[in-house]
């Protein structure tokens, strides 16, 4: 197989790792693999027959590593095409040995061709990382402008945070860009969290309560990586301009937004106050 569909010059593909893997397809549908990682890519290979390759990434097209801290799942990032979700006892080991793949293909190979250095594992809480990836018919609709801000978006976390190959996503104690001309400037930790209303395909919205005045308001709250990956940057900001434009006391009203360079958040405080007892 790797004679061949493997790049063999000007050096040959050396096998670094290999395992049996869980595949999750679109449909949640649970699929038996093996990944080989190579010196050069990530082979996807049928588990009764090595000889079919049903996907090659190169090592330099990966954008980043999603990993869950309370299963086992984690997601390969693959901004140029789309993302590839799995399931490992040893995912830990996985992007271990990729993140080490990367830092040396960048070094030997990739000085000209790219900046990046490293490449970065974000670790969340969330024990289904679904909403994390982008599936292959997701990608389908993608348009050339849609992938190059794709890759954008995960080239500058990579440099946002070039003193951590490995971090921890969290939500607070960031510094905040506000978004809405208010007198009143706030930020994550003017509120205390209550409860989790809803959630979506780009973040969730919560009952929260401002600890200054002890008004309760519905937060919501964007990730803008998946906005970006998405190609839903203009719906989200027409979103933000008409709510800041309602002033009707039968709809909800705008009252503060701001957003988080570090963790890549964007908060929005809608309606009007209404008790720790509404739904």
């Amino acid at each position: 197989m790797l004679n061949k569909l493997g790049k063999n010059t000007p050096l040959p593909e050396i096998v670094k790792f290999s395992d049996f893997v869980i595949k999750i397809n679109r449909r949640e549908k649970e699929q038996t693999r093996v990944m080989l990682i190579t010196n050069k890519a990530i082979y996807n290979l049928l588990p009764n027959n090595y000889g079919k390759c049903k996907r090659r990434i190169p090592i330099e097209e990966l954008g980043s590593i999603t990993a869950s801290q309370t299963s086992d799942e984690f997601v390969l990032h693959v901004p140029s095409e789309y993302d590839y979700r799995f399931k490992s006892a040893k995912k830990e080991v996985i992007y271990k040995v990729l993140q080490e793949l990367f830092k040396q293909y960048m070094q030997k190979w990739g000085q000209e061709k790219s900046k990046r250095r490293r490449l970065n594992v974000t670790l969340l809480s969330n024990a289904d990382l679904k909403e994390k990836a982008v599936t292959k018919q997701m990608a389908r609709s993608q348009t050339r402008e849609d992938i190059l801000r794709r890759k954008k978006a995960f080239y500058e976390e990579e440099h946002e945070s070039d003193t951590e190959e490995i971090k921890v996503d969290s939500e607070n104690k960031d510094a905040v860009t506000q978004m809405l001309e208010t007198q009143e400037k706030v930020r994550l930790d003017d509120f205390e969290l209550l409860k989790v209303l809803g959630r979506g395909s780009f973040g969730k919205v919560m009952q929260v309560r401002k600890k200054s005045d002890g008004k309760v308001y519905a937060m919501k709250i964007l990730k803008k990586r998946a906005i970006i990956a998405r190609n839903q940057v203009e719906h989200t900001k027409a979103e933000r301009k008409i709510l800041s434009a309602l002033q009707h006391p039968f709809l909800m009203t705008l009252r503060y937004a701001f957003q988080s360079k570090e963790n890549s958040i964007s908060s929005w405080i809608t309606s009007r106050a209404v008790s720790s007892s509404s739904t």
